[in-house]
């Protein structure tokens, strides 16, 4: 606890800070932060469904009113995004977020210089995947070691503490999001340092020998956002068959057909089509990739694990709400979605459904014709969130299959859906969203915050990369011949 707010405080206070945005970005009195976090306080301690998955009640009560302490002095709008922003975090469930203001997209659009490299995370250590400098000498496949005097470990450390990228106590989601192209440039922005220009230790893979230079930043050439997502495609799923290695590839890159503009009865009929032709290529190996895959709809993952299964499948155990009708939220002219108040019942913290068949508690029988009994292989990183860590905790607790990559990105046991409440804080125009709904999983939970471990892990290396190398899909490779050997 101390040493998070030590570090926001040092944060907000620092003179890079103040010297370099404080005449650029607007500066916020005391009486408009603490209006601003109270606004803040009230929408999430009055309506968000599980903010005590990391601290009780009383705790995080604590919590928000050291985070007001801070709040004594001016400070500008991006100071007081690391603070809600931190807040926000304390959440501990990365579908609760804090998006920048339009105030700071402009101005990092407009005077930003980011850290010019793009940077691949593997076991824990930052390698340069892509050098954007104009220097001859270009730093790709280097392990950066320190940016600016602070080392990988305490720059991922604060970015931790103060994003909300994170859930529990599972890093793997922000490793991976942060090894997207330009995250780890505007997360270091945004939460560490806004300095122009960065002296970097790195050195050579594999060489003990450390060397130092300084770059100057760049400018951003895409839209800034808090955190950037890649973009969902299509077709969203896809089928390859190998006969040679005797192994069916199903990928589904994504359950969020909402967003793409596919229904669910294509997906029902995209499964149904493609364990039809797996039947007929009679292969005894199959591999489903969901890495990368964000989310969606739950109960699409849950009809893929019908084909792998001898056994009904339930997704969850019971749903919860604080309200119904939510008027605390209307009271703050919040938008919120809005849902049928027959799902539920009546508890002393709120509104629980746990019985009876409705579109959120359901079970779905298995899927007898065109089954699939061999060996079976699911592929996940830090990215696969939401509905795919639902999924993979479904595949795990019922022991479908051998889990292959980087532990999944969301919390074991339980997730927070869709509907939700978005909204602005009135005086620093900061975004904040959360889900109105705590879905908890039908499956056993581990009480340790972390997503579902692999089987087998496995990362992929900056060299896998930049040479095109999947190196999860080819331990799956190994593994088929070695149990064909035994």
């Amino acid at each position: 606890m101390k040493t998070k707010l030590h570090v926001i405080y040092f944060l907000v206070s620092s003179l890079c800070l103040g010297q370099s945005l404080g005449q650029s970005l607007t500066n916020l009195s005391p009486d408009k932060l603490q209006e601003d976090l109270i606004f803040f306080r009230t929408a999430i301690i009055g309506a968000h469904p599980n903010p005590n998955r990391l601290y009780d009640s009383q705790e995080f009560q604590v919590r928000l009113d050291q985070y007001e302490s801070l709040l004594k002095d001016t400070l500008n709008s991006l100071e007081f995004f690391q603070v809600i922003s931190s807040a926000m975090s304390d959440v501990g469930e990365a579908h609760s977020n804090v998006d920048i203001s339009e105030e700071i997209k402009s101005y990092v659009e407009t005077n930003g210089k980011l850290f010019p490299y793009d940077i691949h995370f593997y076991d824990n250590r930052a390698f340069i995947l892509k050098d954007l400098t104009s220097e001859s000498k270009k730093l790709s496949r280097y392990e950066l070691l320190s940016i600016n005097g602070k080392k990988v470990d305490e720059i991922m450390n604060i970015v931790d503490s103060i994003s909300c990228e994170g859930t529990a106590n599972n890093r793997s989601r922000i490793y991976r999001k942060l090894s997207y192209p330009r995250n780890f440039a505007l997360a270091y922005y945004l939460f560490v340092d806004q300095s122009p220009s960065y002296l970097i230790e790195y050195k050579e893979t594999g060489n003990g020998e450390t060397k130092a230079t300084v770059v100057e930043g760049v400018s951003p050439d895409f839209e800034v956002a808090t955190i950037l997502s890649p973009q969902e495609t299509t077709p969203p799923y896809s089928l390859k068959i190998d006969k040679d290695r005797d192994l069916a590839v199903i990928k589904i890159k994504t359950f969020a057909h909402f967003i793409i503009g596919y229904s669910v009865k294509e997906y029902l009929k995209f499964y149904q089509k493609s364990f039809e032709q797996i039947a007929e290529s009679r292969v005894s190996n199959l591999v489903i990739d969901v890495r990368g895959n964000r989310g969606g709809q739950e109960k699409l993952g849950a009809h893929l694990l019908s084909y792998l299964m001898d056994n009904p499948l339930k997704v969850h155990k019971y749903v919860f709400t604080k309200s119904l009708d939510h008027q605390l939220l209307d009271s703050l002219n919040i938008f919120h979605h809005s849902f049928s108040n027959k799902r539920f019942q009546e508890v002393d913290s709120g509104f629980v459904a746990s019985t009876g068949k409705n579109d959120v508690l359901y079970t779905i029988d298995p899927v007898k014709k065109n089954a699939f009994k061999g060996d079976v292989y699911i592929l996940t990183d830090g990215n696969c969130f939401s509905a795919c860590n639902i999924f993979m905790a479904l595949a795990d607790h019922n022991k479908v299959g051998t889990i292959v990559g980087e532990e999944s990105g969301g919390n074991y046991a339980d997730s927070e859906g869709y509907p939700g409440a978005i909204f602005k804080l009135p005086n620093s125009g900061l975004g904040i969203d959360f889900r109105l709904w705590y879905l908890r999983s039908e499956v056993d939970d581990p009480g340790n915050g972390r997503g579902v471990l692999p089987t087998v892990p496995v990362q992929s290396t900056v060299n896998d990369i930049l040479m095109g190398k999947d190196a999860v899909l080819e331990k799956v490779y190994d593994l088929i011949l070695e149990n064909k050997s035994q």
